[in-house]
């Protein structure tokens, strides 16, 4: 029977509809379009759920007549299941064409949809539309009596809650449902939009809208990730008073809010107060623990929760081996590892970087690399991890074999791997991988990383190409402090201070870098080095006219600065004034800025005053205390120190001590002192050591035969040092040893 019968007969619309709806989609297509000017039938499309949604949409935007906006509600209900922006949009464009939107029944499910399908700015120009209308428009009796009703529930809510508002109980805001704030709340706060989702609980509250424990849940997230402690206990005092502070939700919420905000304490009584405790809110508590550096407090509730017999997840174990990698714990890390393989985690790649990142930590490498080889997929997170370790640990070769075994096996690599890869070509100054390495930098595009760029530089500088870490300096799409510094520090470690300070000054005319710390602390080295006082005390003034001065590394620099151009004066004043007394470098700087002016009793009266104030000397101080003594000649404290450095403080004489001491005794004219140093030296005596015999002979008697054997020591080691026969010369001038 042709189609056009069923249209024409006596059978109803609905009856057909009814009939043919699954049996034959075509037909039931062509009674969509052919009968959209009939409001029965287009309701009975509308309504069924059997039906597309693009149909449907598609019949209501041809739809001349649609009746009572009712008809309107469930199509915007099934939309909001799909949580499809497009069909959104398109529903929202025919509800402000037939211009309901303002309509209170319709919006009180219009919002929720456009919050839930992410149309946040539709849904605040329908809400603020509503709000500022002063009388109830579109509500019928039934919604008039519900609202006075609602309104007598609200002014109770306002008389306890001492509002200072007045509710008026035609105000359209108090028919919105409180589902409506609540969901446009839970949409800012999910898009990260934090301050509107406040700016509008405020008017909820405002027009004594009493919020649901969701709506609250939904604002302590947001103070947890904006840190905003004083309005989450606001809401903790809110939720009180709903009696809703046992809810097992509710409290891993509280608990989340106070651990990222570093209220610990409020966090554990949230959490001691919990009925039930599940993996979640353990889960919440030791992330607020890891994150705030309690590590040994996360570990500690390992035991508890086993007594609890809460399962760990990826999570728990995550939180557990970060403690057990800052806090070193080697044998947690074990305890840890064995638990994963029980819980049958052991393939969780998360937990796999985690472990290798943990037993590295640990300084246990064999065990990283164990659990690396063993893990069946390996992603770059995981190759990361092994790499950082190894480079961490000074394994720079391994970095570099992981990196060719990357490529081998196609795994991309990031940022991460080419700045730990480039470090370790600069350690092995390996600078054929490092220009290798720079290619692969530049064909994948990681050009503009600012940390790659930074690695670059330092890479060529260590391998000494200066000229090259310029370039790659010249060549940075965005310089930044970090690369500023980076070049000026590559100047100052090999010598070049007047380009470092060059360097410097171009960086204080750049526009929008400003030194920090670390560049202060390198000019200020390099005006040590080359005894520019004047520059340094220009640079010193600006330091503290920036309040950088503080700064322990600052305040150690210009102590060293000036002691090192002679102005022992200034930097004991500086030493006096900063907050480094408890730091050995400053005591160093100062001790060997009064030994190059020979004032051992200075010298001596500093070590005192460092021992007194429980600071342990280090090789550099007694080295600097030992030049003190012998440019006063002063053997017996020499000896003492020797003595004291080894015995008490467990310090390895090196060459520079024993160097010392040769120029010590040979100042002094004794040769038992000499050939002594000479016999109980426990390092192989180099280049310096003999040099500092054949000076020592110049002021020794009866010394011919240990210049001789000084000198032929010495040319055995470096005959490129023509200094040598000088030395010999002046040593035994008067016997002409030399034939």
């Amino acid at each position: 029977m042709p189609t056009w019968i069923f249209i024409s007969s006596s059978y109803s619309t609905h009856t057909v509809i009814n009939q043919y709806m699954f049996t034959n989609p075509v037909l039931y297509r062509f009674f969509i379009r052919s009968l959209s000017n009939n409001i029965s039938s287009t309701r009975t499309l509308l309504t069924d759920h059997n039906s597309s949604l693009e149909e449907a949409l598609t019949l209501l935007e041809k739809s001349t007549e649609l009746g009572p906006i009712e008809t309107l509600i469930p199509i915007i209900e099934r939309c909001r299941s799909t949580r499809n922006r497009g069909f959104s949009c398109r529903l929202y464009a025919y509800i402000c064409k037939i211009n309901v939107e303002t309509y209170l029944s319709l919006s009180n499910h219009l919002i929720p949809m456009l919050v839930d399908c992410g149309n946040l700015a539709e849904a605040r120009n329908v809400f603020d539309n509503l709000l500022r209308h002063d009388k109830l428009s579109g509500c019928d009796k039934v919604s008039r009596s519900e609202n006075m009703s609602e309104c007598e529930n609200v002014l109770g809510y306002h008389k306890i809650s001492k509002l200072d508002n007045v509710i008026k109980c035609n105000k359209l805001s108090i028919c919105l449902a409180e589902r409506v704030w609540t969901s446009l709340i839970q949409g800012y706060v999910d898009s990260a939009q934090y301050e509107c989702a406040f700016v509008v609980f405020h008017t909820m509250q405002s027009n004594a809208v009493h919020p649901s424990i969701f709506t609250l849940q939904s604002l302590l997230k947001a103070c947890a990730r904006t840190k905003c402690c004083i309005y989450g206990l606001q809401l903790h005092l809110e939720v009180i008073y709903m009696e809703n502070e046992t809810n097992i939700y509710v409290a891993i919420t509280l608990i989340d809010m106070y651990a990222k905000c570093g209220m610990l304490s409020e966090a554990k009584d949230v959490f001691d107060e919990m009925h039930v405790r599940n993996v979640v809110s353990w889960n919440a508590l030791l992330s607020g623990y890891v994150t705030h550096g309690l590590f040994q407090e996360a570990l500690e509730c390992y035991n508890k929760i086993k007594l609890e017999a809460v399962v760990p997840d990826t999570c728990t174990f995550l939180c557990f081996l970060k403690a057990c990698c800052q806090y070193g714990d080697i044998v947690k890390s074990r305890e840890m590892h064995t638990s994963i393989i029980k819980g049958g985690l052991d393939g969780e790649l998360y937990l796999a970087s985690a472990m290798v990142d943990s037993y590295a930590k640990c300084h246990s490498l064999e065990e990283a690399r164990d659990v690396f080889e063993r893990s069946k997929e390996r992603d770059v997170v995981l190759w990361n991890t092994m790499i950082v370790g190894y480079a961490e640990l000074g394994f720079n070769e391994d970095v570099l074999q992981c990196v060719e075994k990357m490529e081998r096996e196609s795994i991309s690599r990031s940022s991460i791997t080419y700045v730990a890869a480039l470090r370790a070509c600069g350690s092995l100054r390996s600078i054929i991988f490092g220009r290798k390495l720079h290619s692969a930098v530049v064909k994948q595009g990681f050009w503009g990383d600012s940390h790659v760029g930074t690695a670059l530089i330092t890479m060529y500088a260590k391998c000494g190409l200066l000229v090259e870490a310029q370039r790659v300096f010249e060549g940075l799409n965005k310089v930044d402090i970090v690369a500023w510094t980076t070049l000026i520090a590559s100047y100052v470690d090999h010598g070049y201070d007047e380009q470092a300070l060059t360097h410097f000054a171009s960086m204080e005319k750049s526009v929008g870098v400003d030194p920090d710390a670390v560049a202060y602390y390198y000019c200020l080295k390099a005006c040590g080095n080359m005894g520019f006082i004047q520059k340094a005390q220009n640079i010193h003034t600006i330091v503290v006219k920036d309040g950088i001065d503080g700064d322990p590394l600052v305040s150690c620099t210009l102590v060293d600065m000036y002691a090192k151009c002679g102005f022992l004066h200034e930097a004991s004043d500086v030493f006096g004034e900063s907050e480094v007394q408890d730091d050995l470098v400053p005591w160093n700087s100062l001790i060997a800025g009064y030994a190059l002016r020979g004032e051992s009793n200075r010298v001596f009266g500093l070590l005192k005053t460092m021992c007194d104030k429980d600071i342990a000397p280090d090789e550099v101080t007694f080295l600097n205390v030992l030049s003190a003594c012998t440019h006063g000649g002063l053997i017996d404290e020499g000896l003492q120190l020797i003595v004291l450095m080894t015995e008490k403080y467990g310090i390895i004489r090196t060459i520079e001590h024993y160097v010392t001491m040769l120029d010590l005794f040979g100042r002094a004219g004794r040769l038992d002192g000499v050939v002594g140093l000479l016999e109980i030296m426990q390092s192989q005596p180099n280049i310096a050591t003999w040099t500092a015999v054949l000076g020592a002979c110049r002021n020794l008697a009866f010394a011919e035969l240990l210049a001789r054997k000084a000198f032929e020591c010495a040319i055995d080691v470096d005959d490129t040092q023509s200094g040598l026969f000088l030395l010999m010369l002046n040593a035994n001038a008067n016997e002409h040893i030399i034939e």
